[in-house]
């Protein structure tokens, strides 16, 4: 009796260790075919989808850093142009073409008039101003070595463009971007300025996060190209994959391109973070399993997504906010016009220009002239609305764009502004203002509104003249 009592407690025992290992074979085979589920319905589309959406951030912060230094090279022939056009110094080429002035005489009026032009340009390293061959004035910063041919990359001799021609100079020391603009008296070329500035400071900046970014030739490019794959194509950039990297490649003139490049395991360090910790995380129970999955992918997705958020933001700040005075840039205004603007809303657009910039300039130094700028800058700024637009437009212009507002509130908001500005002097340099009023309505043409404001300046200014014989 007690014997088969002891057998029958020894067979239970055992059939509760069977059914205890079972259990924990079941447990452990479900966990493994749940995390294989788990890898294979939701961790692969969620890994592809974070692959995509981090490939389209990286084409976007290419796009900003293409924008921004195509801005560095359109400033850069806005410069060389205003250079090449200041009357005082090229009607002295006309005296010389016309015998009136001697190649001596020329130079000695030219030099110090254009290398005071020539210290106004920003990130500027060598101006050169050449007529019939002959260089008649030139400006060089001190580090700048005074090759003509290892750093003005333009025969003039042979070369006669009449239109503006730009170059890039590639070095193993610097990326420096060339301008050679005609000087035009009427129709008839007379000479060219060459503009050299340096590139590779902006660059430098740019080059963040593990993202490169290069300057390169056709040669390179096509090398480049070859046996790659290309993932996306837009109008302005084509981004590819090749040997474990991706490229952006944009043109930014005939011959150049702007490269930027980042190798695959660190543009997609994120997802590997991420894949290491879920395989930690599956060695917990389902529901925790499924838990950490849930929770890693949302916090470190948001979380990359949103420092990439924040460069994209910061570069294109660099192309859309004049640094001088803390209104918008030009470029900004052409984003505006194309994707911001409403068609159901009211502007008025007021292009504004400082009286006298020109002789405060000449009488008190560019340095004044900026601080006069920026002075402005801060008056409208305080007094605009939040919901107003302050743009650079170039030079000493600035243009207002006022949502919602008509013609007399324009005007009454303009008084207000030069009321601020009375009194107000920049060393003993008084600012005062002309401006010009147009109403932009639902689908009136930006350009020809804008166009109609600078023409109501302008006859601000004539009627200024007329009452002040000095006014320029």
């Amino acid at each position: 009796m007690n014997m088969n009592i002891i057998k029958s407690e020894d067979n239970r025992v055992w059939s509760i260790l069977i059914f205890d290992r079972r259990v924990r074979q079941i447990f452990i085979f479900s966990i493994i075919i749940i995390m294989l589920l788990a890898f294979l319905m939701v961790f692969k589309p969620m890994e592809k989808e974070l692959q995509k959406s981090l490939i389209n951030n990286f084409l976007q912060i290419s796009h900003t850093k293409f924008h921004a230094i195509e801005f560095s090279l359109q400033s850069g022939i806005t410069g060389a142009k205003s250079l090449s056009s200041r009357s005082v110094i090229k009607s002295a080429i006309g005296d010389y073409y016309n015998g009136k002035m001697s190649l001596a005489e020329l130079r000695a009026l030219t030099q110090p008039k254009y290398e005071d032009g020539a210290k106004a340009i920003d990130n500027i390293v060598l101006a050169k101003r050449f007529v019939r061959g002959n260089v008649i004035a030139g400006y060089k910063t001190e580090d700048t070595e005074d090759n003509d041919y290892a750093v003005v990359p333009f025969n003039i001799k042979k070369e006669q463009p009449s239109e503006v021609v730009t170059r890039i100079i590639a070095t193993e020391k610097s990326i420096q971007a060339a301008i050679l603009s005609p000087i035009i008296i009427e129709t008839a070329v007379v000479g060219y300025d060459c503009i050299v500035y340096d590139l590779s400071k902006q660059i430098e900046i740019l080059c963040t996060n593990g993202i490169e970014v290069l300057i390169i030739d056709d040669k390179v490019y096509q090398k480049l190209y070859a046996g790659s794959e290309s993932i996306v194509r837009d109008q302005e950039i084509e981004l590819i994959k090749k040997n474990g990297s991706f490229y952006s490649l944009s043109k930014i003139i005939d011959g150049n391109y702007i490269v930027s490049a980042q190798r695959q395991e660190v543009l997609f360090a994120p997802i590997n973070q991420l894949a290491l910790r879920i395989g930690v995380g599956g060695a917990v129970a389902f529901f925790g399993f499924v838990l950490i999955i849930y929770f890693y992918i949302i916090r470190y997705a948001k979380k990359e997504l949103d420092t990439l958020e924040l460069s994209r933001n910061a570069y294109r700040k660099i192309a859309y906010i004049d640094l001088l005075t803390g209104a918008y840039s030009r470029q900004f205004l052409e984003v505006w016009n194309s994707s911001i603007r409403s068609r159901q809303i009211k502007y008025a657009i007021v292009m504004i220009d400082v009286d006298n910039f020109k002789t405060i300039n000449d009488i008190y130094g560019h340095a004044v002239g900026d601080k006069v700028l920026r002075q402005l800058s801060d008056s409208i700024l305080e007094t605009i609305r939040q919901s107003d637009l302050l743009i650079r437009y170039g030079g000493d212009e600035f243009v207002l764009i006022l949502p919602n507002i008509d013609i007399e509130e324009t005007r009454y908001l303009m008084k207000r502004i030069e009321k601020q500005l009375e009194g107000t002097l920049i060393h003993s340099a008084p600012i005062q203002i002309s401006y010009g009023i147009s109403i932009l309505r639902g689908i009136d043409d930006f350009a020809e509104q804008l166009k109609l404001a600078d023409s109501y300046m302008y006859e601000s200014k004539k009627a200024k003249k007329k009452t002040d014989g000095t006014f320029t």
